[in-house]
C-alpha cells in the first residue's frame, strides 16, 4: 500500500502542495489529475524520492522513504515526463542502469539484457 498523509510542499512563501492525502492499495491504479500548477509533478517527485516534502509523510507498505531510502526506491518505478538522461543512453545502457539500480547481479543482468534486445532485432 502506498500512502500519503498531509503531504505539504512549500518553496519560501509559495505553497506548491497543501496537505494531500491518498491511499493506493496493491493492484490499484491511481489517476492523479488536475490543472497545470496544481502539484501533480511535485507529488510524484516526492513519492519517488526526488523531492523532500516540507511536512507530512509518504509510506510504502508501512515503511517510509526515510527509514531505508535504497530499499524504498528499489520498489518504486517511475517514468519521468522529460527523459533527459535516457536520450543519451543506448537501449542496452538504459537496461543496465535500470537493472543495476534494482540490485540485479551483473552476470544475470547482462544475460537478461541480451535476451531482451534479441527480441527487438
Amino acid at each position: 500500500m502506498l500512502q500519503a498523509r498531509e503531504l505539504t510542499k512549500r518553496d519560501g512563501a509559495f505553497l506548491a502542495l497543501d496537505r494531500v492525502n491518498f491511499v493506493v492499495e496493491r493492484g490499484e491504479i491511481l489517476g492523479y489529475l488536475g490543472p497545470n500548477g496544481s502539484g501533480k509533478s511535485t507529488t510524484v517527485n516526492m513519492v519517488v524520492g526526488l523531492l523532500d516534502s516540507t511536512s507530512g509523510s509518504i509510506s510504502l507498505d508501512g515503511r517510509t522513504l526515510g527509514e531505508d531510502p535504497v530499499a524504498y526506491k528499489r520498489r518504486i518505478g517511475y517514468v519521468p515526463e522529460e527523459p533527459y538522461l535516457y536520450t543519451q543512453l543506448t537501449a542496452g545502457e538504459y537496461l543496465m542502469l535500470a537493472g543495476t539500480l534494482r540490485g540485479i547481479p551483473p552476470a544475470i543482468l547482462q544475460h537478461k539484457i541480451d535476451r531482451l534486445l534479441r527480441l527487438f532485432l
